[in-house]
């Protein structure tokens, strides 16, 4: 009963989702390299189909943000990340294959530590062009949801809050290890600092504060880190992001990734 459940789940996700082509078109042999190797990075993480279709579904999300601008990204996901790491495992020439196949690019692997720049950041806003949406938009793609949706052990969880972005690492139950906290990254103030989004964009009650004052853009940037009670934030989340609130990442210059 509960293999039909997860399975007619897994079908209806497909259909629904932008990349059904894709989805449809992942090999058999990966789903069984990923219910094999998974559990050894994250011991806890569900191995169901619907779990690793959700993991894939976010993993393209990424491939297809990636080269819709210049410079390293970061992918905020581990459940996507997941699904990588055991791609690469298993033919890391038909991972060339299918992403050269469905995005007309292939996507390098690089470790978190060597990701430079707001690598974060830059997900972030690809992610955003890739719905057709502005820089600025308040909205969060779906890679950088679908850790908190599945309850991904020791993943990211981030949350939209209007037009805050609030992230938590999550525990080995895929829930919150502590209060959420605005993004230090992926603040507007972050977003327009990195030349991301156009400062035109700033809410306007804080543009008008400091026409015809002494502050500085650096001044605006620290009212527009919302402040969010507990003391768990009273660093602006320094402690949630402490591993920069992603896994691992790549690194490509505009549209190509060859």
């Amino acid at each position: 009963m509960m293999k039909w459940l997860d399975k007619r789940r897994t079908v209806k996700r497909i259909r629904n989702s932008p990349y059904e082509t894709a989805l449809t078109g992942l090999p058999e042999e990966l789903e069984t390299c990923w219910r094999a190797s998974a559990p050894q990075e994250y011991p806890s993480i569900s191995t169901d189909s619907y779990f690793f279709i959700r993991a894939a579904e976010g993993l393209l999300n990424f491939f297809d943000s990636v080269g819709r601008g210049s410079g390293p990204y970061a992918l905020p996901s581990k459940a996507a990340d997941s699904v990588w790491h055991a791609w690469l495992r298993w033919d890391a020439a038909d991972l060339e294959r299918f992403s050269l196949q469905h995005f007309n690019r292939t996507v390098p692997h690089i470790d978190r530590v060597r990701l430079t720049g707001p690598a974060l950041a830059n997900t972030l806003v690809a992610g955003r062009r890739a719905e057709g949406l502005m820089p600025h938009a308040s909205f969060l793609p779906c890679v950088f949801r679908i850790d908190a949706e599945l309850r991904m052990p020791q993943g990211h969880g981030y949350w939209l809050h209007r037009d805050r972005i609030d992230h938590v690492k999550l525990d080995q139950n895929g829930m919150p290890s502590q209060t959420a906290c605005p993004h230090p990254e992926l603040t507007m103030a972050a977003l327009v600092e990195a030349g991301l989004v156009d400062k035109r964009f700033i809410p306007l009650p804080l543009r008008r504060r400091t026409e015809g004052s002494t502050e500085t853009f650096s001044d605006v940037s620290s009212l527009l880190m919302v402040d969010v009670s507990g003391d768990s934030c009273s660093d602006g989340g320094a402690d949630n992001c402490s591993d920069g609130g992603s896994s691992c990442g790549s690194s490509c210059d505009g549209g190509s990734c060859d």
